[in-house]
């Protein structure tokens, strides 16, 4: 019998006469001695003396445990792919503290555990530093901080403090953020319910203030008494002193803004959040426009800025809440700055601060502007496209040249892609459940088509069809138009068409999903009143057909194929009939099957596929 076709030569019943023989010679020659009279020592002595052979036996059986691991293929992965499975095992398994009935705290390692499959993966864990430098506190008992600190080896550290696990088990902030550990922290991420447990792990920042280049601090007020202040004269919240500090991100706590400059000028990414507030007035925690002008100007090197229902306090003529609005003597231009995200998902920070926000704070052109409302109910004209508009009154290079339309959203470029990206499709309304199960179902727009060369601008209104308002945005610099299939797929006939895009008479390009393009395409085929040019897009030359299609949306509404067919090479002939004719087609391969394609005439309309 043999194990498989290539160990012929083995004899498995030889092989297991053999070993048979040799473990049984060596069990008598260590075993049977001590079991008998012979031997000049008494009984007790005897039995310590077995028990020291079983000892024994049970160290080399894990020995002779790891020569049989070696053999399987798990351990035989290299150490850059075991590397790689441990940090994918630490994003999902983290570890945890617990206490069981009787007020026994118990840990779930989580990752860890991944570890001690074999003592190969032991090994290349323990011999991997960037494993151990984040730190969960308090999820990993004391007794191996030490340890996983010198695991680590000369790596910076990055805590993950859970102040209510703190509270809960009844264990000291400063055993697990003592100093030793601060001096090599480079990155602090405080998660809490209660200001009081915040305030008691801030305090134990200082000793990091040459090392830390990141503070997160995310406290949920739903259990606290309102929103929260972090006071500098307790020497909580006094980060002048961090030099290395980049990055900050605060959520439900907020310095005082009148008595320090509240974040250090070396600080390159700030993000500020409040949830889910109706109403907005004298809430200390925001500032007002002149002073948040110059917290901004007081930071030099800041490249991302996001606020998250936290755009300052307009100012008010003789200081009188909702009269009339007092703009800055000018509109304050925030240098550098590569990228803003705006979210506003409660009514109050929409209404009252949202267009003097961007009437009075502006971006460099190269900046990437993302804007999410989520308000419950649809616009009722185009103010929320203002991080678009506004910037057409600066510059004529502020002027669009590149569109992208969905059902929700509106992205715009400033400078046209280049021809291999233009086939491509932008998902731009991307839904995942967050990480934080209690938190609502929310879009997270992750796959916006963004320039971060030349700067683009995106606006999602979950709530509204933007395309009824697209008429408020400078249409006549457009080169080039994509429109996704849950736009073309509503209540919009071939006079819509026109009508909203009769301003962009240059465009040239026109993305397009042909499944849901019937009405689009009559429109495309419609000429002026004077029968000389095309009413949409006259210059048009370039035609890319996407297969993306969505039946819910269209639901009955979906003309049949033929119909397509017939509308498209109707454009195609109007066209060419007024001089304006389709140079070019390029069309998705799913879509290759369609007998359409050959009914285009190859001699004056190129056609290819991607």
């Amino acid at each position: 019998m043999s194990l498989g076709n290539t160990d012929t030569s083995w004899d498995e019943f030889a092989f297991i006469r053999t070993s048979e023989d040799a473990w049984s010679a060596f069990i008598q020659s260590r075993f049977a001695p001590l079991a008998t009279r012979k031997l000049n020592v008494g009984p007790s002595v005897r039995s310590r003396m077995i028990a020291q052979e079983f000892r024994m036996f049970q160290k080399y059986w894990r020995i002779a445990s790891q020569y049989r691991n070696a053999t399987h293929g798990a351990a035989a992965l290299p150490a850059e792919v075991l590397s790689t499975i441990f940090a994918l095992a630490q994003k999902g398994w983290h570890p945890h503290r617990y206490v069981q009935e009787g007020s026994k705290t118990c840990f779930d390692l989580g990752w860890v555990n991944v570890t001690r499959v074999c003592s190969y993966w032991r090994r290349t864990a323990l011999s991997t530093p960037a494993l151990w430098t984040k730190i969960a506190c308090p999820h990993l008992p004391t007794w191996m901080l030490a340890d996983i600190v010198r695991r680590a080896g000369k790596l910076p550290l990055r805590l993950l403090v859970d102040t209510g696990a703190f509270h809960r088990g009844g264990v000291p902030v400063g055993s697990y953020l003592c100093e030793p550990i601060m001096k090599r922290s480079e990155s602090v991420c405080i998660n809490s319910r209660d200001l009081d447990e915040t305030s008691a792990a801030l305090r134990t920042l200082w000793p990091s203030r040459f090392t830390l280049t990141e503070l997160i601090v995310d406290l949920d007020i739903s259990e606290c008494d309102g929103w929260c202040q972090l006071e500098p004269d307790k020497g909580v919240y006094n980060l002048s002193g961090f030099t290395a500090l980049r990055r900050v991100s605060l959520r439900g706590c907020y310095p005082e803004w009148e008595t320090v400059l509240p974040f250090p000028s070396s600080v390159t990414h700030l993000h500020l959040a409040i949830d889910y507030v109706e109403s907005l007035t004298g809430t200390p925690y925001r500032t007002d426009a002149p002073r948040f002008k110059d917290v901004l100007a007081s930071l030099p090197q800041l490249q991302e800025l996001a606020l998250r229902n936290f755009l300052p306090v307009p100012a008010w003529v003789d200081d009188e809440p909702f009269g009339e609005t007092l703009p800055l003597p000018e509109p304050y231009h925030i240098p550098h700055l590569r990228k803003l995200s705006v979210i506003c998902d409660c009514r109050g920070s929409y209404s009252d601060d949202y267009k003097y926000f961007w009437n009075n704070f502006c971006v460099p052109r190269m900046t990437v502007v993302k804007v999410h409302l989520a308000l419950g109910s649809p616009m009722d004209d185009g103010a929320f496209l203002l991080p678009i508009t506004c910037t057409n009154a600066l510059d004529d290079a502020y002027h669009p040249v590149e569109m992208m339309l969905s059902q929700h959203t509106v992205s715009v470029h400033y400078r046209e892609s280049k021809e291999h990206s233009w086939t491509r499709r932008t998902d731009v309304e991307t839904h995942r459940m967050p990480p934080d199960p209690d938190r609502s179902y929310q879009s997270i727009n992750e796959n916006w088509d963004t320039d971060t060369t030349h700067g683009s601008r995106h606006v999602h209104d979950a709530d509204t069809d933007v395309l009824k308002f697209i008429d408020t945005i400078t249409l006549s610099s457009l080169r080039a138009v994509y429109i996704a299939a849950n736009t073309q797929a509503l209540e919009h006939e071939p006079g819509d068409w026109i009508r909203l895009f009769s301003t962009a008479q240059d465009v040239r390009r026109l993305s397009c999903s042909y499944p849901a393009s019937f009405e689009l395409f009559v429109a495309l085929s419609r000429l002026t009143d004077d029968g000389r040019s095309p009413a949409l897009f006259p210059h048009l030359d370039t035609l890319i057909l996407h297969a993306d299609f969505n039946e819910a949306l269209l639901g009955s509404k979906q003309p049949h194929g033929s119909s397509i067919e017939l509308a498209l090479l109707d454009l195609l002939s109007t066209r060419m009939s007024c001089d304006a004719p389709i140079k070019r087609i390029l069309v998705n391969r799913r879509l290759a099957m369609c007998n359409v394609w050959v009914h285009v005439d190859r001699s004056t309309t190129s056609l290819s596929f991607f």
